[in-house]
């Protein structure tokens, strides 16, 4: 198996309607990225009154959340649990509004309780688990009260790249399937890591841990329960980059 490894390219976690019973207006985004990039970090809030919360805008929660759900998959897929607890006790320890209008209530306690096991897993795959119940808690609240754009699908990244290139091309679109939710990127993930040449090695562990992970790819093309199917691959790829010291950057 090769020891190299691409950047992960991950994306926004929060929807840009946002859940507070008067919200300020969302900017309009075409994806993810552009989302995150043009969260101004001097967007300016007026103070809350004397004794209140400031109810945060739309806005707010994209810049303030996006960060910590990138951190999270890269803590995860690098099998790192000092970086997945410190991203996760944000998500956790967040003030929400208290003006949260009542329907969004049930999806806000998902995302903090999928937070919550993150920051205590102890093994890849609790961390794997939580993370894909993370991903399943926001797209509940998007198919419900609206989210990000549907994923543009984009050209498949070509195996001539690298084996690894393919592999972090089809998690994202995996991720994207599940928190948009959306189900073509979904499809799209689960055949590009299906289709994804194979990872050979002379060591019985990787080589058993590569088939493993194809296994759990065809289970996603038949779309099996996507939450854990997401966590069982992200737990398999990073057994697999801690036995090879392969930290993706």
């Amino acid at each position: 198996m090769t020891s190299t490894s691409s950047a992960m390219s991950l994306s926004l976690l929060f929807a840009t309607l946002g859940p507070c019973s008067e919200p300020a207006p969302a900017p309009e985004v075409t994806s993810a990225e552009h989302a995150l990039a043009s969260a101004s970090a001097t967007d300016e809030k007026p103070a809350p009154a004397p004794g209140q919360q400031q109810t945060p805008t739309t806005r707010s929660f994209m810049r303030d959340h996006a960060k910590e759900a990138m951190d999270m998959r890269r803590a995860v897929i690098a099998g790192r649990f000092d970086l997945l607890q410190r991203a996760s006790a944000v998500v956790v320890s967040d003030a929400w509004s208290p003006n949260l209008r009542p329907d969004y209530l049930p999806h806000v306690t998902a995302v903090r309780a999928a937070a919550s096991a993150a920051r205590d897993a102890r093994s890849v795959q609790a961390a794997g688990a939580a993370l894909g119940r993370l991903g399943e808690a926001c797209g509940n609240c998007h198919r419900e009260h609206g989210g990000p754009p549907q994923p543009a699908l984009g050209e498949n990244v070509s195996a001539a790249v690298g084996v690894m290139a393919v592999h972090v091309d089809a998690e994202r679109a995996l991720w994207e399937g599940l928190f948009t939710p959306s189900e073509q990127s979904w499809k799209r993930g689960a055949e590009r890591l299906a289709g994804a040449p194979e990872l050979s090695s002379d060591v019985e562990d990787v080589a058993m841990t590569a088939r493993q992970l194809h296994d759990v790819a065809l289970e996603a093309v038949a779309s099996k329960p996507r939450a854990d199917l997401y966590g069982s691959m992200m737990a398999t790829c990073s057994s697999c980059h801690r036995r090879l010291n392969i930290e993706p950057k």
